[in-house]
């Protein structure tokens, strides 16, 4: 199968014939398989992008009191690293970000224009964080669990921070499976 890029791009061509947007039904008719999966992408992909930028406003509202969209990905990705003290570096790693200017705009844009990694990992580490203030309820005592080194399996004597850092978009996963499960405490 094609690469997403190939697929939506094929998808623009399609859609390129038709006067107005065309429907789901006209890329059911068309009878092509990828146009129809192209076109089932960018809707999850839309849907993602909307319902992360109102959990984005949601939390921002919860840890700093405020009701603006632009920048609320910035601020609780601050908010994040502030409380979890991470440096600039691990910041822009941990959200898939390339260098200190993107987290700049990040702080500034819009929830519906930001990167697809920001989409997927920003409300990973909101799980993380929210697990931990509910597993061990101390506020410091949560905040500082993120740097401390694990005897636990999964982190062999890393903190689960560096153990993120490493693994990227799946150590991610593993430390919100490991702090989400019903029976596992910090």
């Amino acid at each position: 199968m094609s690469s997403d890029r190939e697929l939506l791009a094929k998808l623009a061509d399609w859609e390129a014939g038709f006067p107005s947007p065309p429907s789901l039904f006209d890329a059911i008719r068309s009878g092509d398989v990828e146009v129809l999966a192209a076109f089932v992408l960018r809707g999850f992909r839309q849907a993602a992008k909307e319902a992360v930028g109102d959990r984005l406003v949601l939390e921002q509202k919860k840890l700093v009191g405020m009701d603006l969209r632009y920048g609320s990905a910035g601020r609780v990705a601050d908010f994040l690293a502030c409380a979890w003290s991470i440096s600039d570096a691990d910041q822009l790693q941990l959200l898939d970000l390339i260098d200190p200017a993107s987290l700049v705009e990040l702080r500034v844009m819009l929830p519906e224009d930001l990167h697809y990694g920001v989409l997927e990992r920003l409300p990973m580490l909101l799980d993380i964080y929210h697990a931990l203030h509910t597993l061990l309820p101390e506020s410091d005592t949560a905040d500082t669990w993120i740097n401390q080194s694990n005897g636990d399996g999964l982190f062999g004597g890393r903190s689960p921070v560096e153990f993120m850092l490493e693994r990227g978009l799946a150590g991610i996963r593993e430390v919100r499976e490991y702090l989400c499960m019903p029976s596992r405490s910090a």
